[in-house]
């Protein structure tokens, strides 16, 4: 046999074939997503009004905390609106994070009945949420305007801030909903970390409130950037982040993100057997 003709597998191979055979099951993706989008607000007294006042509530709470109780915040450039980004921003995030963890362990007829690529179903978090986030961004460009901070041309590259984040998230729930498989203690571990990475993300407060000597540990959480980069595409007269606070946000937060999906794929053979 001619060696020439041997197709060798190598790791990108397989990992391209993967995504591949992801694509090709696009539609299950679009049902999932569809149905979680539907279920979310099916039987609620005021149904996709939550979208408005959730935020609304939040960034309510963020102010009497950080600028009324804490002095925080103080001659930064629309304070409001900035919290109001922070807030949408991390609820996406969070949204995708802690339903998508719980996607393989809440559908294991699907896992172990049907023959798909699983990683969609964490995956199918993601629409549902940033159909939410959009939603919610729309109400920072009024506010920006009542905090005499319109938006500038820097709107247009909302969509390449607002990537990463989503891509960071989607990377993290990959990783927990695999490891949930096995471990369930991550039903408890979750919740925690959410509730400790909103406090420890600057969501209700800025990063120029931050002392100076403090902000290096911020370049260690992913979602910093997540939050401070849409806000300064949004808000007029916002500072641009420091890029030696940015880059390491959004290295860690990447990697984490290529990580769990390697993590998700080598371990994906032994999921239906666990379930």
């Amino acid at each position: 046999m001619n060696g020439d003709s041997i197709t060798s597998i190598t790791p990108e191979s397989a990992l391209q074939r993967y995504w591949q055979r992801a694509w090709e099951h696009r539609d299950l993706l679009v049902c999932l997503s569809r149905r979680d989008l539907v279920v979310r607000y099916r039987q609620t007294a005021v149904g996709v009004a939550w979208l408005l006042i959730r935020p609304a509530l939040m960034v309510a709470v963020f102010l009497v905390l950080f600028r009324q109780v804490a002095g925080m915040g103080a001659g930064v450039a629309g304070y409001t609106a900035s919290v109001l980004i922070g807030v949408a921003m991390w609820q996406a995030v969070a949204g995708i994070v802690g339903q998508g963890a719980l996607s393989l362990v809440n559908n294991p007829d699907l896992v172990t009945k049907v023959h798909f690529p699983r990683i969609l179903l964490p995956l199918a978090t993601v629409p549902p949420n940033v159909f939410d986030l959009g939603l919610t961004l729309l109400l920072v460009v009024p506010a920006a305007y009542l905090c005499d901070a319109a938006p500038s041309w820097r709107l247009l590259l909302l969509p390449f801030a607002v990537l990463p984040a989503l891509a960071i998230a989607a990377g993290v729930t990959i990783w927990i909903a695999g490891a949930m498989v096995r471990w369930r203690d991550f039903r408890n571990i979750v919740p925690f970390l959410l509730q400790t990475g909103q406090l420890a993300t600057p969501i209700g407060y800025p990063l120029e409130a931050v002392d100076e000597a403090h902000r290096v540990w911020f370049a260690c959480n992913p979602l910093t950037a997540a939050v401070e980069l849409p806000r300064w595409c949004l808000i007029a007269g916002y500072p641009l982040p420091a890029m030696e606070i940015m880059l390491p946000s959004m290295a860690i937060g990447l990697g984490l993100a290529w990580l769990g999906t390697v993590r998700f794929r080598l371990g994906e053979r032994w999921y239906a057997d666990v379930l």
